[in-house]
């Protein structure tokens, strides 16, 4: 019986407001950080959104203690004292332009944005690979799968477990861009890029 009222005491109603912790982020880049005193996940993304004029919600994550990553969720998440949040943000012109006949459909980063994306994450991250493929044409097998190592820890970092399929397909074109020895040609469905992939992570087996 106690244990029960300490966690009904913990979660947040809309009476019982709790301290959070939320990074906000525009364009994608970090901002600020901040301790908020709020009553539910709304109430923070319209605390945060508050502070900055011009700019539209994108999408809010939660620090998942199972996984110990940061997660997509939605505005009517559980919210309780102490949890971390980022929330991201993104400016008018930032934002992709749809006609009536994309409304439906997922958008994504253009394939040379991605590629201009991927490049600079592996020079970050893993300058050796990029060097690698200058001098050899190639990559070795253990460069291979660092290759795709990195790239599904910033497809998780970035959108979950669970990215959009846009995302995961800039994401094989800006791979076989940069490295077109890794096209795989799927007999009359196109190329793609295969490669088996951890568990409880994103595949990145696409026909482009």
């Amino acid at each position: 019986m106690m244990q029960s009222d300490m966690e009904t005491k913990d979660i947040a109603l809309e009476s019982e407001p709790v301290k959070v912790l939320a990074t906000l982020f525009k364009n994608e880049k970090e901002c600020s950080r901040n301790i908020y005193t709020v009553n539910s996940a709304k109430h923070l993304i319209n605390t945060a959104m508050s502070e900055q004029p011009g700019f539209a919600f994108d999408r809010v994550q939660k620090h998942n203690s199972d996984f110990k990553e940061f997660v997509d969720v939605d505005r009517n998440v559980e919210i309780k004292n102490f949890d971390r949040f980022k929330i991201f943000i993104s400016s008018a012109e930032a934002l992709p332009q749809r006609n009536a006949g994309e409304a439906c459909q997922i958008q994504h980063v253009p394939v040379s944005d991605e590629l201009g994306g991927l490049q600079s994450l592996l020079q970050s991250k893993t300058p050796e690979i990029l060097e690698e493929h200058k001098r050899t044409g190639t990559l070795k097998i253990d460069s291979r799968r660092h290759l795709v190592k990195i790239c599904l820890s910033q497809l998780v970092e970035k959108h979950g477990f669970h990215p959009p399929s846009a995302e995961k397909l800039a994401l094989a074109k800006g791979i076989i861009t940069t490295f077109p020895f890794l096209r795989v040609h799927f007999d009359s469905n196109g190329d793609g890029f295969v490669t088996k992939r951890p568990k409880q992570q994103p595949n990145l087996c696409f026909k482009l």
